[in-house]
């Protein structure tokens, strides 16, 4: 491989990087018209809530409750084949609620599976979807008992996010919604997918 080809191969994946990360930053501080700018017009996402097209998850959230989130983004494989490439992103999410009345501390790992075009000189996202890990959910107060005997209806990966997300943000359905779990059919799936995405 050249110098020169090396240097744009860098540059793009710098540019596929900051988008990922500025994703984090603009959800996180609810600045949705520039979160808006990570996206292509037609691109799609799929998270724990919601499965669609990029605008109706903006929509979703703007709707959603305020509160105290954090995305935090850490290692990033990114997989280039001309103007297309695969982004696969260690995340977590943090975020502390009143549930009922206990408040409780809520983290979830995750990994978020982007498929990226170039079109116009410019990366954005195509494609995401949310690949989860594992979650746990502590009262702040260690004193403060949650009532969890509901999360068994949950999916194993994300059952306190699930059991947050209907039972405070009031989302019904979470447990028969299609969520993506790490070591599954469905991600063995969307891995095929990123495949034949790079393959064009």
């Amino acid at each position: 491989m050249s110098n020169n080809k090396e240097v744009l191969e860098l540059l793009d994946k710098h540019k596929i990087s900051e988008v990922v990360s500025n994703w984090a930053f603009y959800r996180d501080q609810r600045a949705f018209d520039k979160l808006k700018t990570c996206f292509h017009p037609d691109a799609t996402i799929q998270v724990s809530f919601y499965s669609g097209s990029a605008d109706g998850f903006i929509q979703k959230i703007k709707m959603s409750k305020k509160g105290n989130v954090k995305h935090l983004v850490g290692n990033i494989r990114i997989e280039l084949k001309g103007e297309r490439a695969i982004a696969e992103s260690n995340t977590t999410v943090m975020l502390r609620r009143r549930f009922f009345d206990i408040e409780a501390d809520l983290t979830c790992y995750l990994r978020f599976f982007d498929l990226f075009e170039k079109r116009d000189t410019i990366w954005r996202i195509a494609d995401r979807t949310e690949i989860y890990e594992k979650d746990n959910m502590l009262p702040v107060e260690l004193s403060d008992h949650l009532d969890l005997r509901k999360l068994e209806s949950y999916p194993p990966y994300c059952r306190h996010l699930c059991f947050y997300l209907e039972n405070v943000q009031g989302i019904s359905g979470i447990s028969s919604f299609p969520i993506v779990g790490t070591d599954s059919d469905a991600e063995r799936e969307i891995f095929k997918k990123g495949e034949e995405w790079l393959a064009g």
